[in-house]
């Protein structure tokens, strides 16, 4: 596998209509392969395949999940930039750099090898590009069911989670370096602005400063978390009391029972974790300039 541009295509992104996808190999002297994978571990282990045998550029195809375990085959190594078609349903890092939403726009930006580095956070050992949470969203994703997800979209997270606030909050410890021991029932992760799709949840936060932006959440009942889904989508989070924010290298996350958590949309394990950041550990293929249309979406 020596070919320059390895592509990692998710036929199943955005409930099957990913399926189709066509390089642009007749109009470019690149190397060009194709891969389909149908699974996380499939998709780490052929970009650690793809890094090993020398590929210059590995491509995720597919929405963050798929970008995720890429990601996590291909991370340690330094030598290999990172692409994306980003065919998925929230496309947050691909928000996160300013990427159109169009494939063959993407294409442009992959062959003109405009790049930048970024940081990574890692949780527990598994490495993450844009969110990571404990409590509410990753018990969503545990429960949410993949045909209700398919026919609803978005919207099947946002009626599950409503349904799990109703139920008693768990009791999160949150121990941020630098900070004292928080209280939380819920806690939310970024390496970047973006959380959901388009929402700028980490008002201020980059990619490229060595530390995660971290919310955390005191309460968690269906009002509460109504009060918080307005306040974070509308950019009113100042105003809600019972939100704490802050910034930090490393955190330990743990709790009086086992709380799911989630990296990038899919979920990794249970508490305790531990999350840190490794900075400037990814090379990024990104738009040379930003489009108006993105506004400054690409900013780092």
């Amino acid at each position: 596998m020596r070919e320059k541009i390895v592509i990692i295509h998710n036929p199943l992104a955005r409930g099957g209509k990913a399926a189709k996808l066509e390089p642009p190999t007749k109009n470019t002297r690149a190397d060009i392969l194709l891969l389909e994978t149908t699974s996380p571990e499939e998709a780490t282990a052929l970009a650690r395949e793809a890094a090993e045998h020398g590929a210059e550029k590995i491509v995720a195809a597919g929405g963050d999940g798929t970008l995720n375990a890429v990601v996590n085959g291909m991370a340690s190594h330094t030598n290999v930039t990172l692409g994306l078609l980003p065919v998925g349903t929230m496309n947050v890092f691909a928000r996160e750099i300013g990427l159109p939403m169009e494939v063959r726009r993407c294409w442009d930006v992959i062959l003109a090898n405009n790049t930048r580095k970024v940081d990574l956070g890692v949780a527990n050992g598994r490495f993450f590009l844009s969110n990571a949470g404990v409590g509410l969203d990753a018990q969503v994703v545990a429960e949410t069911d993949k045909e209700f997800r398919k026919q609803i979209g978005p919207l099947s997270y946002v009626i599950k989670g409503l349904e799990i606030a109703s139920r008693p909050a768990p009791e999160i410890l949150v121990q941020a370096e630098g900070h004292e021991k928080i209280q939380a029932t819920f806690v939310m992760i970024g390496n970047g602005r973006f959380y959901g799709g388009p929402f700028e949840v980490f008002t201020g936060g980059t990619m490229n400063d060595g530390l995660l932006d971290v919310v955390l959440f005191k309460r968690m009942s269906q009002w509460d978390a109504l009060r918080y889904l307005h306040g974070l989508l509308c950019g009113k989070s100042q105003d809600l009391r019972d939100l704490v924010r802050l910034r930090a290298a490393k955190l330990s996350v743990d709790s009086v029972a086992a709380v799911p958590y989630e990296v990038d949309g899919e979920l990794a394990g249970n508490t305790p974790v531990k999350f840190e950041v490794k900075q400037s550990a990814l090379t990024v293929l990104i738009p040379g300039a930003v489009s108006p249309q993105h506004g400054d979406h690409g900013r780092l």
